[in-house]
């Protein structure tokens, strides 16, 4: 948030300066809030989500979060599933501000964690489902689960955004230094 403390002598010395440069601030933070950002330094992570809910029948997944705790415009919210507990293979679906995820993944057993982050926070702290795993059920295996490619400028799951601002082309795991592209 950007603050007038800096600008007390602009008050004493030009009150009507003063005055425009503190309803650009106000706007400014306002705007700032609104879109969950902050210009003048690190963004908060929001608090844990409150609980994720996952369902399963004939193969179909909804896994429904709960987050009663205040937010700002901008909040995106993750859900994470894996054959496995450790989630090192996570895959990571993006649901933007919704709080449902609704998919076909087949009978296989999944474990599934939820959290949010603003564009430029980290992750709030990761949130295991209610049941902790649940098998898809139905006679359909569903497809195999897919390599992870990480989300926004991480590699890695469970990073939402990533915590850098970019991602060097070279370093994308799906990318292999232009072959892709016929270079």
């Amino acid at each position: 948030m950007i603050n007038l403390g800096q600008l007390q002598h602009i008050a004493v010395t030009d009150p009507h300066l003063y005055e425009v440069l503190k309803q650009l601030v106000t706007s400014q933070n306002k705007l700032n809030n609104y879109h969950g950002i902050d210009t003048s330094g690190v963004v908060k992570a929001p608090a844990a989500i409150g609980s994720l809910t996952v369902t399963a029948t004939n193969g179909r997944f909804i896994a429904t979060i709960i987050d009663k705790s205040p937010v700002n415009k901008g909040i995106n919210y993750f859900v994470e599933y894996d054959t496995s507990a450790s989630f090192l293979t996570a895959v990571q679906v993006a649901l933007g501000p919704s709080r449902v995820f609704d998919k076909f993944l087949g009978s296989a057993t999944y474990f599934f964690r939820g959290y949010s982050s603003y564009p430029l926070s980290s992750t709030s702290p990761k949130v295991l489902s209610t049941p902790v795993s649940l098998a898809g059920g139905g006679a359909i295996a569903g497809p195999g689960q897919p390599v992870n490619q990480g989300s926004g400028t991480s590699t890695l799951p469970g990073k939402g955004f990533g915590d850098d601002s970019n991602q060097p082309p070279g370093e994308f795991p799906g990318f292999r230094r232009g072959r892709d592209f016929g270079l």
